[in-house]
C-alpha cells in the first residue's frame, strides 16, 4: 500500500478500497475488506465495485457514481454480496482521492447488517415512520405504513437523502415553504436533543401514475424524535407522520376551515401534540418534570378517552381512539366483548379481564394498564399505556372512563437500542475493539468491557494510569509514555501499534493504540480518550502474507519457465532469472523501460499483437511464435488482469527441431517403406524393358523409324529407374559403396559434363581448395548430388548467370552443433554449389527437401532432387545447408566427415568401350521367370554357359550336384525362406572357389548395414544395361 494512505488504511476495522473512476476496477483492498468479503487481493484486483453489488443495484450504483463529482459522500446504505454469497447492508462513505497518478475514489463501507436486521424488525411495526441519520438526513428505515401512504417501495428509500426522495414540486413555489419548516424542524431536534412536534404541514408528493410522475397536494401531521448515542448526541431521528389530508379538505375548500371544525381540529391538533409528548415521557427522562403537566392535559382534553359501561358492558370512544386502531365506528361491534376477543392481542386478554375484575373488586385510586391490540384493517400490533377509573353515570351505572396512549414507538425504539446496543457488543467483540478514556485529575483508566478482555482483567476493573501502561511490553514503554504524555500536554492525538502482555496467559498480543485528548468547555486537556484493539491476528495475517510472497518471489525465480510481468501500460515490473538469461539482458536494466523500447525490433511481431489481444479480451492466450531477434521458438501463455499481464515462456526450439526430426524420420520411414516395396519388383520390371528395348534398338540401325520408337522406351524405362533411385536415396535406402575420394579431382572431372549440361550463358567457376582432406564417400553419388544442384541452379537462371562450385576444409564446433541438431562438431570436407539465379523464399527454403516438391512447371521438374541430395548427404553422415535470398541467388553446402584412414585414393572407373565376354560357367539366380529368362539370354549372347534357378533352395542343389560353376549370379529379395545372402553363404562353404555376384532393386538390408555395402561384396542395382551387366561379370572373375 503506498504511502498515500498508510498504515491507517491497512489497519482501519472497517473494509476499505480504492477503485478507479474510470474502470471502476478496484486498485487496492485493505485486510479487513478481505476478511469480510471472503476474496482474495488478486481476485479483488480483477473485479469491479459493481461485482459486490446484486444485479439489480448496478443501474442505481452508475446513476450514482456520475452524481458524485469528486465531492465527498456518505450515508449512503446499499446491499453488498460476499464471495460465499451472503448479502451484507454497508453504510458507504467515500472521497476522491488522486492514487498512483489515476482519478479514484477511497471508500469506507461499515457493515451494518446487524443493525439492518433490526431495522427490518423495525420497518414491520405499525405506525408511518422514517428513521433518519442526524448527520446528513439520509434515510435509514421506513416501516410499513409508511410505504404504503407514501406510495413507494423500501428499495426507493433507503439510503438516499430525505429531501432528494421527497423533494418540492417543482411547478410549485409555495411547497418550498414546507421543504424548509421540516428542514428547520430537524435541526431543531438535532441541535436540543428534545422532541419536536410540528403542527398541520402542506407538504406535496410525487406520485406514479399514468401521466408519469405528479406531485399529489397532501396535509400531515408530524413529530421528530431524537435517538441518542453513548455519547449523548442525538444519532439518528424518527420522523413520524399522520396523514391528515382528507380531514382538511372534509373541513372546506381551499384550505378554509368553518369555525367549528377548526375548534375540532384545533382539539385534534392539540390532542396529538400530547399523544407525541406522552410517548417521549419513558424514552427522555429530561422530560420527567413535564409528566405531570402533561396528565393535566391529557385530562383538561380529553385526550383518546374511552368509557365502558360496567353493567351492559358498551364502550364508547372518542374520534381519535378509532383512528389510533384503525377502526371507523360503523364497522366495530361496540361491547367490551368486541374489545377483549378481537382487538386485545390474544396473549394480554386473560391478563386484561383479570386487572378488569380485580379493580372492580378494589377500585380504590385510578387503574394502571398496558396492553396490545391488533388493528383489524392490517393485523399490526399496537401498544398502549393507559389510566381509568370508575364513575357513576347520569343513570347511576358504574362507567369505566379511561385515557390511553400509543406507546408502539417508544417500545420498538426501546428494543431497537437494546438490541443496537447487543449488536456493537457482539461488533466489538468480533472486531476485538474496545474503548478507554481517562481523566487526568481522577488518576485511573477507565476500560471498556472489550479493552478489559483484551488484558485479560475483569470488566469492573479501573486500573490507575501507571498499571495501565505497565501492561506494555518493556520495549514499548518508552514510547507509549511519550505518545501519551504530548497527547495529554500538547493535544496530539496518536496511533500507535504496540505489543502488551496479557495478564493471566502472559501472552504477548500486538494491539492498536489510538488516542486523542479529552477537553472540557472551556477548552483545557483534562484527559484523554481513545479506542483500543487487539490485531495479534491481522499482524499474523501480515508476516504470513510477507513471507508468502517471499515464497512466491523465490518460486518465480527459481521456476523453469522464463517470466516477466508487464503493467497495463507495457512496462516491466518483473523479470524472473530465466527470462533474463532467454531474452539476453539484465533485470535491473529492463524494469521500468517500456517493452518496445528494451525490444524495439518485438513492436510488430505475433507477441506484440497477442499481448494487445489478451488485454482487450481479458482472457488467457497460448501460442507458440518464432522470435527473430532471438533465432528461436518460444511457448508463450498470456495471463491478463485489468491492470497488468503475466508473461510466462520457454525456449521450445529443441523441442520442436526433435518433433521435425521425428517427424522426418517417419516420413522417411514410410517413403522407404513404400519405395523398397515397389522398387523391387519395378526395377525387375525396368531391367526387361531396358535391356529389351536396347537390344532392340541395335536390331533396328537399319530402321531408323522404328529405332525411334526404340529409343523412347529405353530412355523412359530410364527414367523411371532414376525416379526409383531419388527415392532410394531420400528414404536413405539405396545401396553406397563408399571409397577414399579427392573431391577436387572429382569436381575437375565433371567440368566437361557440366559445360555440355548447363547453357552456354552461364558462367561457370570452380574453386578449388588448396590442401583439401580426403573423404570416404560413394563418388557417383556425389557426382550425382553436384549435378542435380548444377541443373537446379541452371533453371534458376533462365537468363544467364554464374554457377560456382568451391571446396575447402571446414570445421563445424561445438556452438554450430548445438544449434544445428543432427551435426556432429569435426573436420569436414565441404563442397559448395552457388547461383545468382532467382533465390527462395522462406516458406520455398523451409520445403526444398521435401519429397514432390518443386517450384518448376508441370513436367520440368519432380521434385526429388535436393531431397535425393539431403538423403545421400545424411546417409553419408554428412550435413547440408542452404543460404539464399530471393533475387540474390543460392547457395548449398555439402559436409562430408573427413576420411582419416589411410590408403589409395579411388576414383570412378569409366565403363569400356567395347562389350565384355566370355566363357564361364555362371549359375542365375531369379525367382521372376521374365527376369532370369532375359538374364540368361544376354549371358549366352556373350559367350558365357549359362544355368538357372528360380529359388535358393533350386540353387543350392545345382551347386551341390556340380562343381564347374564359376559364378553364382543372384538376386537378393526371393521366396522360399532362403535370400540371395543366405544362398551365397551356403554355397561358398559347398565351393569355396566360387564368385558371387548379387543383384536387386531393393536389399532390404541383406547385404547393406548402416547405409553401406558390405565389405567384399559385389552388386548390381536393377535396372542395368547390358553394358553394365557385361562389365560387372567381367570385373567379378576377373578379380579371382
Amino acid at each position: 500500500m503506498h504511502d498515500e494512505l498508510g498504515f491507517f488504511f491497512e489497519n482501519h476495522p472497517d473494509p476499505m478500497f480504492v477503485y478507479d473512476l474510470k474502470t471502476l476496477k478496484f486498485l487496492t483492498v485493505n485486510r479487513t475488506a478481505l476478511d469480510v468479503y471472503g476474496y482474495s487481493y488478486d481476485e479483488f484486483r480483477g473485479m469491479t465495485i459493481a461485482a459486490l453489488r446484486p444485479a439489480e443495484d448496478v443501474p442505481r450504483l452508475l446513476e450514482t457514481i456520475k452524481r458524485l463529482d469528486g465531492r465527498r459522500v456518505d450515508g449512503y446504505i446499499w446491499r453488498h454480496r460476499t464471495r460465499s454469497g451472503q448479502t451484507l447492508l454497508v453504510d458507504i462513505i467515500s472521497q476522491a482521492i488522486h492514487y498512483n497518478g489515476q482519478d479514484a475514489r477511497l471508500v469506507v463501507a461499515r457493515n451494518i447488517t446487524a443493525t439492518a436486521q433490526l431495522q427490518a424488525f423495525f420497518e414491520a411495526l405499525p405506525g408511518k415512520f422514517l428513521v433518519v441519520d442526524a448527520e446528513n438526513l439520509s434515510i435509514i428505515a421506513a416501516s410499513d405504513d409508511y410505504l404504503k401512504v407514501t406510495q413507494r417501495k423500501r428499495d426507493e428509500l433507503k439510503g438516499r437523502p430525505l429531501f432528494e426522495a421527497f423533494p418540492g414540486d417543482p411547478n410549485d413555489p409555495s411547497s418550498k415553504d414546507g421543504l424548509s419548516v421540516l428542514r428547520r424542524s430537524f435541526r431543531r431536534v438535532v441541535e436540543t436533543g428534545l422532541t419536536d412536534t410540528m403542527g398541520v404541514q402542506r407538504y406535496p408528493i410525487p406520485v406514479e401514475n399514468a401521466a408519469g410522475t405528479q406531485f399529489e397536494e397532501r396535509f400531515w401531521s408530524i413529530v421528530n424524535s431524537p435517538i441518542k448515542g453513548g455519547d449523548g448526541r442525538v444519532t439518528y431521528v424518527i420522523h413520524r407522520v399522520e396523514d391528515v389530508t382528507d380531514f382538511v379538505r372534509m373541513a372546506g375548500s381551499n384550505n378554509t376551515l368553518s369555525p367549528l371544525a377548526q375548534q375540532s381540529r384545533e382539539a385534534q391538533l392539540a390532542t396529538e401534540i400530547v399523544l407525541r409528548a406522552q410517548e417521549l415521557k419513558e424514552t427522555n427522562l429530561r422530560l420527567e418534570t413535564q409528566e405531570a403537566h402533561l396528565r393535566l392535559a391529557q385530562r383538561l382534553l380529553s385526550l383518546a378517552v374511552w368509557n365502558i359501561n360496567l353493567n351492559n358492558g358498551q364502550m364508547y370512544w372518542s374520534d381519535n381512539l378509532y383512528a389510533l386502531c384503525g377502526v371507523s365506528p360503523a364497522e366495530m361491534d361496540h361491547s367490551v366483548d368486541y374489545l377483549f376477543n378481537e382487538l386485545i392481542h390474544p396473549d394480554d386478554r386473560d391478563r386484561a379481564r383479570q386487572l378488569l375484575e380485580d379493580y372492580q373488586l378494589n377500585p380504590e385510586g385510578p387503574m394502571a394498564f398496558a396492553h396490545r391490540l391488533i388493528r383489524p384493517s392490517d393485523q399490526a400490533i399496537v401498544h398502549f399505556r393507559g389510566l381509568a377509573e370508575i364513575q357513576t353515570g347520569e343513570s347511576g351505572d358504574p362507567i369505566l372512563t379511561g385515557i390511553i396512549l400509543d406507546v408502539t414507538q417508544e417500545v420498538e425504539t426501546r428494543l431497537r437500542l437494546d438490541a443496537a446496543t447487543g449488536m456493537q457488543r457482539i461488533a466489538d467483540r468480533a472486531a476485538k475493539l474496545g474503548g478507554w478514556r481517562v481523566n487526568l485529575h481522577e488518576g485511573f483508566v477507565r476500560w471498556s468491557t472489550q479493552t478489559a478482555r483484551i488484558h485479560e482483567r475483569p470488566d469492573t476493573l479501573r486500573p490507575p494510569l501507571a498499571e495501565a501502561l505497565s501492561f506494555y511490553a518493556p520495549e514499548y514503554q518508552a514510547r507509549i509514555q511519550k505518545v501519551f504524555a504530548t497527547c495529554t500536554q500538547e493535544g496530539r492525538p496518536f496511533d500507535e501499534v504496540l505489543q502488551i502482555i496479557k495478564a493471566v496467559s502472559g501472552e504477548r498480543a500486538w494491539v492498536r493504540a489510538i488516542g486523542e485528548p479529552l477537553r472540557n468547555e472551556q477548552g483545557d486537556i483534562i484527559g484523554a480518550q481513545g479506542a483500543f484493539q487487539d490485531i495479534t491476528d491481522q499482524i499474523k495475517i501480515q508476516e504470513q502474507s510477507s513471507a508468502l510472497a517471499k515464497r512466491l518471489a523465490h518460486t518465480l525465480d527459481n521456476m523453469s519457465d522464463a517470466f516477466f510481468l508487464l503493467d497495463q501500460n507495457l512496462h516491466f515490473l518483473y523479470l524472473n532469472p530465466h527470462a533474463e538469461t532467454l531474452l539476453r539482458c539484465s533485470r535491473d536494466k529492463v524494469l521500468g523501460q517500456f517493452l518496445f523500447d528494451a525490444f524495439p525490433r518485438t513492436q510488430h511481431t505475433e507477441i506484440a499483437h497477442r499481448i494487445d489481444k489478451a488485454l482487450a479480451e481479458q482472457r488467457s492466450i497460448e501460442f507458440t511464435h518464432y522470435s527473430e531477434q532471438f533465432e528461436c521458438w518460444f511457448e508463450t501463455n498470456l495471463y491478463p488482469t485489468y491492470d497488468s499481464i503475466a508473461v510466462y515462456f520457454r525456449d521450445v526450439t529443441e523441442r520442436r527441431e526433435m518433433a521435425e526430426r521425428l517427424n522426418q524420420s517417419q516420413k522417411m520411414e514410410a517413403v522407404g517403406q513404400l519405395t523398397g516395396g515397389v522398387a523391387h519388383d519395378f526395377n525387375n520390371l525396368l531391367t526387361v524393358i531396358m535391356g529389351n528395348a536396347e537390344l532392340l534398338k541395335e536390331s533396328l540401325d537399319g530402321h531408323p523409324n522404328l529405332r525411334i520408337y526404340a529409343e523412347m522406351t529405353a530412355n523412359a524405362a530410364e527414367r523411371g529407374a532414376e525416379l526409383t533411385n531419388r527415392l532410394l536415396a531420400f528414404a536413405r535406402r539405396q545401396a553406397l559403396e563408399p571409397k577414399l575420394t579427392d573431391i577436387n579431382r572429382l569436381v575437375s572431372d565433371m567440368e566437361h559434363l557440366l559445360r555440355r549440361t548447363l547453357n552456354e550463358d552461364i558462367e561457370i567457376e570452380l574453386v578449388r581448395g588448396g590442401g583439401l582432406w580426403r573423404a570416404e564417400v560413394d563418388p557417383s553419388q556425389v557426382e550425382s548430388a553436384i549435378l542435380n544442384m548444377s541443373i537446379n541452379a541452371r533453371d534458376a537462371m533462365p537468363n544467364g548467370g554464374k554457377l560456382t562450385i568451391e571446396t575447402a576444409n571446414a570445421r563445424l564446433d561445438d556452438a554450430y552443433a548445438e544449434i544445428h541438431p543432427g551435426v556432429d562438431a569435426g573436420q569436414y570436407v565441404m563442397i559448395s554449389v552457388s547461383d545468382t539465379g532467382s533465390g527462395m523464399t522462406e516458406a520455398v527454403k523451409a520445403r526444398a527437401f521435401e519429397p514432390f516438391f518443386t517450384t518448376k512447371p508441370v513436367g520440368k521438374g519432380n521434385g526429388l532432387g535436393l531431397p535425393m541430395v539431403y538423403g545421400f548427404v545424411k546417409q553419408s553422415g554428412g550435413h547440408i545447408k542452404i543460404y539464399s535470398e530471393e533475387n540474390e541467388g543460392t547457395t548449398i553446402r555439402l559436409y562430408f566427415p573427413r576420411a582419416f584412414k589411410e590408403g589409395q585414393i579411388d576414383m570412378l572407373e569409366r565403363a569400356p568401350s567395347t562389350l565384355q565376354t566370355g566363357h564361364e560357367h555362371i549359375l542365375v539366380v531369379e525367382d521372376d521367370a521374365m527376369v532370369r529368362e532375359h538374364v540368361t539370354n544376354l549371358l549366352m549372347g556373350m559367350g558365357y554357359r549359362v544355368s538357372s534357378a528360380s529359388s535358393g533352395m533350386e540353387a543350392l542343389a545345382t551347386l551341390q550336384a556340380r562343381n564347374d560353376i564359376d559364378l553364382l549370379f543372384t538376386d537378393i529379395i526371393m521366396p522360399g525362406g532362403m535370400n540371395g545372402r543366405q544362398l551365397a553363404d551356403e554355397a561358398v562353404e559347398c565351393l569355396p572357389n566360387l564368385e558371387v555376384l548379387f543383384t536387386s532393386g531393393y536389399t532390404e538390408n541383406a547385404i547393406v548395414h548402416h547405409g553401406r555395402l558390405d565389405a567384399g561384396v559385389h552388386l548390381l542395382g536393377k535396372p542395368y544395361r547390358r553394358h553394365e551387366l557385361a562389365t560387372k561379370i567381367r570385373k567379378v572373375l576377373d578379380e579371382t
